[in-house]
């Protein structure tokens, strides 16, 4: 019921901020006020490009990935665990469709974090959920060059951050 409140915040904010030439909504007060609660922080870092190679020639300077050159194939939503976790490059096409991916650092952070992010996985066609060791943060939240980084528990400005966000890819509902 929390998680439904959550989203529902995030879309009417969203609604409420306006648009890029790109169809996503501009980071507008009351959108960015929501996203950085928490200890979040929400920024546009992302490489550049938009090519499809193959994942091998894929390389991402920013972490987690929001952007940039990928493979050709996208990864279908749902959570996933290190031994299943897609590449960089298969979670970038997706993002380029208008997913969102959802980032956690495997250590450190609390089992009920990781049960809500799973929950969020079964609730939205357009999440992905993946464990991220190397990742600078607990929690993060990417679209197409939109990051949101999050600690522990911050798990409200995801939420709002995917209800923002998702299926606003520059070829988003393609998949």
């Amino acid at each position: 019921m929390l998680l439904f409140l959550v989203m529902a915040v995030g879309l009417n904010l969203a609604r409420g901020s306006g648009s890029k030439g790109d169809g996503a909504p501009q980071l507008s007060g009351a959108l960015r006020e929501s996203l950085e609660q928490g200890g979040c922080k929400v920024d546009s870092r992302a490489d550049a490009g938009q090519k499809h190679v193959p994942a091998a020639e894929a390389r991402y300077t920013v972490n987690p990935p929001a952007g940039g050159n990928h493979d050709p194939l996208p990864s279908p939503a749902g959570f996933y665990d290190l031994a299943n976790a897609p590449s960089d490059a298969h979670l970038v096409h997706s993002l380029e469709h208008g997913f969102v991916v959802v980032w956690y650092r495997p250590e450190g952070v609390a089992e009920a974090t990781v049960e809500g992010l799973r929950e969020l996985a079964r609730s939205h066609r357009w999440v992905i959920v993946v464990p991220r060791p190397p990742l600078p943060t607990a929690l993060a939240a990417t679209a197409w060059h939109r990051r949101l980084l999050c600690p522990d528990g911050a798990t409200g400005p995801i939420g709002s951050f995917v209800t923002a966000f998702r299926n606003q890819g520059p070829e988003k509902g393609f998949v």
